[in-house]
């Protein structure tokens, strides 16, 4: 029984020593199992980690998660209950290679209880290139099913989205009370059964306000410009400009069909719309709704029961207020099936000033604004720009044009429409059109809808043009050189002008130039007449005699000396380069005169030459290191030497070994130049912190030395020496034993003077090496051996 028992006392041994040895090995390897964590994408991290936890916010209300590009906008699947805001614009064009191509995953699902429940808050942000082609999937969109979520400021621009059935360009279904508010869509979306709207394929029981649609809408059936289906929901202050088209039945330009207890209030539809049968402008099937403040200008065509409107209208509901245009509708009735609804207006009556008639019954102070084109809603104006003239001469008129963006990023004019003030009584403006009586600054104020812009305009005197001078500048020329005319213009009105100058030659004109000239300004021209022999030539210019030119056979010039204003240079620095250039005749001569550096010409000058010569000066820049021969014409202005311009720098500093307390000592600082040119330098040494002397030294390529004199303090055992220069500094600092003058002074001197390297760098005396931490302690290895011995022992002790 005994041994029976050790028996099991060593194999229970064993056991525990076996499983220590596992746990050893893989603690040795776990570097091979664990790994650092790899970068993958972020789609893939749900054995690594939530996308959520490395994006900024908490995802509450107060503090939401911050979305920065489309990994991320992904990754609000990962929570649908959280609150999300756009950090900034996003480019998710990467989204059409995601899922083997079937693009960005919509968030939530179709399944009951899945879908979104929290907030995006889009910021007035954009998202671009959003790509998704699901073909066989319900509810697909930026969200799956918006379920009593809200998205919010948001435009989606340029989306590509294809589903099976209930797909819109920003939730496939909005349900549950959720909400779709300041949401615009731009780009193509498409079922390939039914169910599909620019927005939002379905609404039910929910709210979309100021929402706008310029995307096209395709599908089986159930189509709609901004919606495929509304029941029970509200849609308000929203626009479609899209086409829809269905290859079946009931497609809308605004909504495809409005189920009870729904309302639809002040929107409109731009776009044509076509399919077979329930087919409108507006709305394709509409049971029994409240449809009110609201047009259509879209051209309807379908088989049957298609209207400019209404494709079909279950009576019980009430409509007020609903326009369509006769001219653009290609119908002549508001409605495919039943009565007749709303006012046929033309082109003309509907747009500009003249629509806040036709479309009386709409609310233009408060909710529309008219524009040079069809009338827009107030809220979806994005911002206006006017623009003026800078100048205008009194008692003239001037245009003006205002441009109005909107939010799905149409833009149209407002010119004859808008709202304009002005901040002076002498300027009015009508229409778009100024007219000033009086002179003077004046701030012009367009508005649309509430959304002001200003422009300053000057309203100036007409301009007033006279010739101040004009004369021959040489009375004789050589028979290759052009004789130039110097003419002076003078403004003395305010407004700036064209004037001719007219150059004539013995009575007939040669060249007429038209000049511009600033108001309340002067303008000098300079106009060049080349003669086609030697001879007398009489010039005029405007019908005022400037005397006779003289062309006589072109003399010789040469330049006679060359100069250079600097001949040590930086690399991208200038220096000027002069030449005097001599006239052997006794008339003015051209000279083309070349400047060249190493052989090589960098600049020409086309210049005159008078009978007593000229000057010519060329600016240069260097842009490589070297030495230079520069000339001009041939003649040489000297060697420029071009170098890297450096740094000063400490080499090194010499102090004295020992010095007695009171006695004067030198420091002798040796200045090292890193590049090829002199540089300036301020030299600074202090003792123990304390400044002891500046000096200002030229420091040449090859470096100097600069010498302080001090003092060696009073009862102190030793002096620190610091020594900067510019940006460079000689941290290190040596000790100086001080000999006292009496006989009880002490100290053995050991720490003498020395001479420091001047390397910049000071010793912070932790020399000793250092280990990482990170080291396995005992070993792996000595664990192993010590368990294996006790194996050994116990078997040993059982023999």
């Amino acid at each position: 029984m005994h041994h029976a028992h050790a028996n099991e006392s060593l194999e229970r041994l064993e056991k525990v020593v076996a499983a220590l040895v596992a746990c050893l090995l893989v603690t040795s390897l776990g570097i091979g199992f664990v790994g650092p964590a790899s970068a993958t994408n972020s789609l893939e991290r749900d054995a690594q980690g939530s996308v959520l936890d490395d994006m900024a916010g908490s995802g509450t209300a107060e503090d939401p998660y911050q979305i920065t590009n489309a990994t991320e906008l992904q990754a609000m699947n990962e929570d649908r209950e959280a609150h999300y805001a756009l950090a900034n614009d996003i480019d998710a064009s990467e989204t059409s290679d995601w899922n083997r191509g079937d693009g960005f995953d919509p968030i939530g699902s179709y399944e009951e209880g899945d879908g979104f429940r929290g907030t995006l808050d889009g910021q007035n942000h954009t998202i671009t290139g959003l790509k998704i082609d699901r073909q066989s999937t319900a509810a697909v969109g930026l969200f799956a099913v918006l379920n009593g979520g809200t998205v919010e400021h948001l435009t989606l621009k340029d989306v590509s989205i294809t589903g099976e059935q209930v797909v819109g360009g920003s939730v496939g279904s909005a349900r549950n009370s959720a909400t779709i508010d300041d949401v615009s869509v731009s780009g193509t979306i498409n079922a390939e059964s039914g169910y599909a709207g620019g927005v939002v394929g379905t609404v039910s029981e929910s709210t979309v306000v100021g929402a706008h649609s310029s995307a096209d809408v395709s599908a089986k059936q159930h189509a709609g410009g901004l919606a495929g289906v509304v029941s029970g929901g509200t849609v308000q202050l929203s626009t479609a400009t899209g086409d829809v088209a269905v290859t079946d039945i009931v497609a809308g330009g605004a909504f495809g069909e409005v189920l009870k207890e729904s309302s639809i209030n002040r929107v409109y539809a731009r776009g044509s719309v076509t399919g077979s049968s329930g087919i409108g402008g507006l709305i394709g099937t509409n049971y029994q709704n409240e449809i009110s403040n609201a047009y259509a200008t879209g051209e309807v065509t379908g088989d049957n029961e298609f209207g400019a409107l209404l494709g079909v209208d279950q009576k019980g509901g009430t409509t007020s207020n609903l326009y369509w245009n006769e001219q653009t509708a290609g119908v002549s009735n508001s409605v495919g099936s039943g009565s007749d609804v709303g006012t046929a207006v033309s082109t003309d009556e509907m747009q500009g000033a003249s629509s806040k008639t036709a479309l009386s019954g709409l609310k233009f102070d408060q909710v529309w604004a008219t524009t040079d084109s069809y009338p827009v809603l107030r809220d979806e104006i994005e911002s206006v720009s006017l623009r003026a003239p800078d100048q205008l001469i009194v008692s003239h008129t001037g245009e003006t044009s205002v441009r109005v963006t909107l939010a799905d990023g149409r833009t149209v004019t407002a010119t004859e429409t808008a709202s304009y003030d002005s901040n002076q009584s002498f300027l009015s403006v009508d229409g778009g059109v100024l007219d000033a009586s009086g002179t003077g600054m004046v701030e012009v104020t367009a508005s649309v809808g509430g959304h002001p812009d200003s422009n300053t305009v000057s309203v100036v005197t007409p301009p007033d043009i006279s010739v101040e001078s004009r004369s021959l500048r040489y009375d004789s020329v050589g028979s290759e050189t052009a004789a130039p005319v110097d003419v002076t213009l003078t403004n003395d009105g305010g407004a700036d002008g064209e004037f001719d100058v007219v150059l004539s030659i013995n009575g007939t004109t040669e060249q007429t130039r038209t000049v511009t000239v600033p108001g309340h300004s002067t303008t000098t021209v300079q106009l060049n007449y080349s003669a086609p022999a030697t001879g007398t030539y009489p010039v005029a210019v405007n019908g005022t005699d400037l005397g006779d030119l003289t062309v006589v056979e072109e003399p010789e010039t040469s330049v006679a000396s060359a100069s250079v204003s600097k001949r040590l240079l930086a690399v991208g620095n200038g220096t000027t380069v002069e030449a005097t250039v001599e006239n052997a005749g006794d008339a003015a001569a051209g000279q083309t005169v070349e400047l060249t550096a190493g052989g090589e010409t960098v600049a020409t000058k086309d210049v005159v030459v008078p009978a007593d010569g000229t000057t010519v000066s060329f600016d240069y820049t260097a842009d490589s290191t070297g030495e230079y021969d520069l000339s001009v014409g041939g003649t040489s202005a000297g060697t420029l030497t071009v170098a890297e311009m450096g740094s000063v720098s400490v080499e090194s500093v010499s102090v004295p070994e020992s010095v007695e307390a009171g006695a004067s000592y030198e420091v002798t600082v040796t200045l090292a130049n890193s590049g090829g040119l002199p540089l300036n330098s301020e030299v600074a040494y202090n003792v123990g912190g304390t400044s002891v002397g500046t000096q200002t030294a030229e420091v040449p390529a090859d470096g100097t030395t600069v010498t302080f004199e001090a003092t060696a303090p009073e009862g102190s055992e030793s002096i620190d020496h610091a020594v900067t220069t510019g940006d460079a500094e000689w941290t290190g600092s040596s000790t100086v034993a001080i000999e006292t003058a009496t006989a009880e002074s002490s100290g053995d001197g050991s720490d003498g003077g020395s001479t420091g390297d001047g390397d910049g760098a000071s010793n912070d005396g932790d020399s000793a090496a250092t280990t990482s931490g990170d080291g396995p302690g005992f070993g792996v290895g000595a664990a192993l051996v010590a368990l294996l011995a006790l194996v050994a022992a116990t078997r040993y002790r059982r023999r």
